[in-house]
């Protein structure tokens, strides 16, 4: 028996761009039309991996797809991070928030810092999502508890 010895490791990084469908190269049609950006840096940005894909968003949520909270749609594969504060954004998104793929004069959507920049690091760790998902909870919960009553004190009669 013949055996095919396959490197370990991240290969993608090793000068070879990583494989991207054709179709994740360029968003929908529909932001094309709105958004001014150079199509060859966002091709180039995406298989670097500085930028998400262009990935179709989904209206369903579900454990494996991350929201954008600005479109409220659910995206396979993580999403892009603001540098200033974390906060999740499809690509689309950023496209229309910072065109031109430029950050002079943009500010973050979320915490409103100038030079508005982001960065994409893949699908986030299944502990990243278990903690996201705790913390969301904790919000909700909070969010839900109803003020208590201010006792005002009574005056003798």
């Amino acid at each position: 028996a013949r055996f095919i010895v396959l490197p370990m490791g991240n290969q993608a990084s090793a000068g070879r761009p990583p494989q991207v469908s054709p179709e994740h190269l360029r968003p929908s049609p529909k932001v094309s039309q709105r958004a001014e950006f150079d199509e060859r840096a966002l091709r180039r940005a995406i298989l670097e991996r500085r930028l998400a894909p262009c990935t179709r968003g989904q209206d369903e949520a579900s454990p494996h797809l991350d929201e954008c909270p600005i479109c409220m749609l659910n995206f396979p594969g993580g999403l892009n991070r603001s540098s200033c504060c974390k906060q999740p954004i499809c690509t689309e998104c950023y496209l229309q928030v910072a065109p031109r793929m430029s950050s002079r004069g943009v500010s973050c959507p979320f915490c409103k810092k100038d030079n508005y920049t982001v960065g994409y690091f893949g699908p986030p760790s299944a502990a990243a999502r278990a903690k996201a998902m705790q913390e969301e909870q904790l919000a909700l919960a909070s969010a839900r508890k109803e003020p208590e009553p201010v006792q005002t004190p009574s005056r003798p009669p």
